[in-house]
């Protein structure tokens, strides 16, 4: 069996991010998720109670009785170039004066670049009254990961500062951000002599090439018309769906 090699750079994009698997982040998935637990929030503000909140559980970080209100924070670890689709949060408040505030952020800081990162808030939500259980779910618009300058991360206030919290009464189970993989957004120069900007398959074939999954037929050309074998097309899905170790 032959095919033309842009065909095949189609089909591979296909395979690579078609349906959802079983694992989540699993590679060949067309969607994912990144979950941060309650149990690995970190202090932020190191005033007031030495112990602002503690861990219950596995999985669960609860407002300790009596200390004050805080904040907690831990990184997101995302795939790069993923859009992301939205938070979600699993939380318990049942206090009468308090309640938890969820934050996604970015901060994003230019390679050799000097002065503070710009902080950008992706989303927010928060727990409101004191019913109890809680979920919540908030989209985040799309927002392309950029891992190259950014970094990312979810904080979750109990609040207000300075005010005790009641025994067991703000607890955070989870938090939850949920992606999408794309493919790579075209460049303004061709990396191939023979797959001008203007070539119908052009974002596929350099998303290829910026995954390190092809580099060509040689010379500086992508060979987009000639035949592929089932043998070269076996190393084009190995490394597309990650089973190919270098």
């Amino acid at each position: 069996m032959k095919m033309a090699r842009t065909v095949l750079a189609s089909l591979v994009f296909g395979a690579a991010f078609g349906a959802p698997r079983a694992v989540a982040e699993g590679w060949g998935s067309t969607t994912g998720y990144t979950t941060v637990m309650g149990y690995q929030l970190q202090r932020m503000n190191p005033q007031g109670d030495p112990y602002p909140f503690y861990w219950k559980g596995v999985s669960t970080t609860w407002c300790i009785q009596g200390g004050v209100g805080s904040e907690g924070a831990a990184p997101l670890d995302l795939p790069d170039g993923v859009s992301l689709t939205n938070f979600e949060f699993w939380a318990y408040d049942a206090d009468p004066v308090n309640w938890l505030e969820f934050y996604v952020f970015e901060d994003c800081q230019a390679p050799g670049s000097g002065g503070e990162p710009v902080i950008t808030q992706l989303g927010m939500d928060e727990t409101y009254g004191s019913a109890g259980t809680y979920y919540g779910s908030v989209s985040l618009g799309g927002h392309t990961v950029d891992n190259s300058r950014c970094h990312y991360s979810v904080r979750v206030n109990f609040t207000p500062p300075g005010t005790p919290c009641a025994a067991d009464a703000l607890q955070v189970n989870k938090v939850r951000v949920s992606w999408t993989r794309q493919v790579s957004p075209a460049p303004a120069a061709a990396t191939f002599n023979d797959v001008p900007t203007g070539h119908p398959f052009f974002q596929f074939v350099e998303a290829l090439a910026k995954s390190g999954i092809t580099a060509g037929c040689g010379g500086g050309a992508f060979c987009p018309d000639q035949p592929l074998t089932r043998g070269q097309m076996a190393v084009f899905f190995a490394k597309a769906l990650g089973l190919w170790s270098e």
